[in-house]
């Protein structure tokens, strides 16, 4: 780590059997102090891969996309053009699935209760206007 002082003598040797014991204090408090500002989680951001936010939810997906998109091929426009087509796709339904919670949140708030035939129109409605909301959102994606 560079700015911190060494962390003692008995680190760097073959039978330092990673006791923390062994640390020197200097380094044991200084080393605290920079891992709890560097994990602070108002500092945390996270990375965005074609304007795509990689969060733990959503890793997983975004690799396998991209996995999908450049396995066994050489680097080309196409591929690049499905990465980025893949990317946008999920963009556009992570925001579908936020506008359906939001708008549930917003029109139900906690205590409201409807009938099932009621529930059935009020979901159709909000359901009908995220799929359009996705369909525009996608709708210039289309394959070359």
């Amino acid at each position: 780590a560079f700015g911190l002082p060494h962390p003692g003598r008995k680190i760097p040797q073959k039978s330092w059997d990673g006791s923390v014991s062994d640390l020197e204090s200097d380094f044991a408090q200084l080393m605290n102090r920079f891992a709890n500002r560097l994990f602070e989680p108002s500092q945390i951001k996270p990375k965005a891969t074609f304007g795509y936010e990689l969060t733990a939810n959503n890793l997983v997906e975004v690799v396998e996309n991209f996995v999908g998109a450049f396995q066994g091929a050489k680097l080309t426009t196409g591929n690049m053009r499905k990465a980025f087509v893949s990317v946008e796709v999920l963009k556009a339904e992570k925001a579908a699935l936020e506008a359906v919670d939001s708008e549930l949140a917003t029109r139900l708030g906690r205590h409201t209760v409807m009938s099932p035939g009621q529930w059935a129109d009020f979901s159709r409605g909000i359901l009908r206007q995220a799929e359009s909301d996705f369909t525009d959102r996608i709708r210039d994606l289309r394959p070359d």
